[in-house]
């Protein structure tokens, strides 16, 4: 009898992928940044920024009849070093040294924010927007 090794292929597959899935994490609808020079004031429609970019996340109505949309896409990547001082620590104690000492983990995380702000006036017309894209990078020692 021949046993297929494609199950365990296909588990490792799937450890691998949700590894990969939990290093990520975004919030927001991504939307097109490469759109938005075609923005144009005093031509472009709220019709044409919805073709552009979508549902807003956010909706602001003023008290003289304007509206502001924002759009905000986050994502933010991360990895730490717990899993190899786990591995570390296993190994040492495989070989009989024992740490007194609690190793140091490090934990990076690279944040990317994209915020476009649309200004319309009453009539619907673009008068203003603004763009802009912050990429905060950190770590953190424990």
């Amino acid at each position: 009898m021949i046993e297929s090794s494609q199950p365990s292929t296909l588990r490792a597959a799937s450890v691998i992928a949700l590894v990969v899935c939990l290093a990520c994490a975004s919030r927001g609808d991504r939307f097109n940044v490469d759109a938005v020079p075609k923005i144009i004031l005093g031509y472009t429609t709220m019709v044409e920024v919805k073709e552009l970019f979508g549902e807003p996340n956010t909706v602001r109505v003023w008290g003289s009849g304007g509206t502001q949309w924002g759009y905000v896409y986050e994502e933010e990547t991360r990895r730490d070093t717990r899993s190899l001082t786990k591995i570390g620590r296993s190994i040492a104690s495989i070989f009989g040294v024992h740490t007194y000492y609690p190793p140091v983990d490090i934990a990076y995380s690279n944040k990317t924010r994209d915020t476009l702000e649309v200004i319309f006036d009453h009539e619907g017309t673009v008068i203003d927007y603004t763009y802009e894209r912050k990429e905060v990078p950190t770590h953190k020692v424990y």
